[in-house]
């Protein structure tokens, strides 16, 4: 398994609404399993890159039903982390 960072934030499980701090997987930035939260300066890659052009995906579980699902971080221009959103369309890999 590949490296990632962690966003940290309070949002509600798509499959049983129960709202709380999820730990979100992400591929962006330089990966070595830094924690983050909304509004910090996401550290760039070895190459000095962030993907800013598009949402990265993130991909988490509920510590309530046990379910995953995906949701999309945006990072804006100046490379911090501003948002999350449910991805909706992209289904998750627990039944």
């Amino acid at each position: 398994m590949g490296l990632y960072n962690i966003l940290s934030t309070t949002i509600e499980c798509i499959h049983c609404k129960h709202e709380s701090e999820f730990e979100i997987e992400f591929k962006n930035g330089f990966l070595d399993l830094k924690k983050y939260k909304l509004g910090d300066l996401l550290i760039s890659n070895k190459y000095g890159k962030v993907d800013t052009l598009s949402l990265t995906e993130g991909y988490c579980k509920c510590s309530k039903c046990q379910k995953d699902f995906f949701v999309d971080i945006k990072v804006n221009e100046n490379n911090i982390i501003e948002s999350v959103c449910i991805n909706k369309n992209k289904k998750g890999y627990i039944k």
